[in-house]
């Protein structure tokens, strides 16, 4: 068995609107653009299994207007897929979310964590998981 590393580490930047507390008032909010960071890494294990680890990070408020308030997001999904037979797999996934707010309206200071679990059936494209045998470069 053999076991195939991949990974990937990116940041960029998007407009956004995160929702608000239901007891805040109706201009507590921060949207505009935020900048993103995001890893991922992906561990094979010949064609039986794979796992997955992706992270992402939003910073609202804090480059845009950070006299208004910030907004923090963060989010981890875990997965980890098992062939059964053919292309038929069982896929576990873990899901974890979080936000904090440094505004001065009500919702300042109320951090929220959700987190979930799903187990999935899932139809596999390729024999696999995603690995592909490259040529060996010709020799000259």
């Amino acid at each position: 068995m053999s076991f195939t590393p991949t990974s990937r580490f990116t940041t960029d930047s998007a407009t956004l609107r995160p929702g608000t507390h239901p007891s805040a008032d109706d201009r507590n909010y921060h949207y505009g653009l935020a900048p993103r960071l995001a890893a991922s890494i992906r561990v094979i294990a010949g064609a039986r299994a794979s796992f997955d680890i992706d992270a992402q990070s939003y910073f609202l408020g804090r480059i845009t207007n950070r006299a208004a308030g910030r907004d923090d997001v963060a989010r981890v999904d875990t997965a980890f897929t098992w062939r059964v037979k053919g292309r038929h797999a069982i896929g576990v996934k873990y899901t974890w979310s979080h936000r904090s707010t440094g505004n001065d309206g009500p919702a300042a200071g109320s951090p929220r964590t959700l987190s979930g679990v799903g187990i999935y059936y899932t139809l596999l494209g390729l024999d696999t998981f995603g690995t592909v045998d490259w040529p060996e470069a010709p020799t000259r």
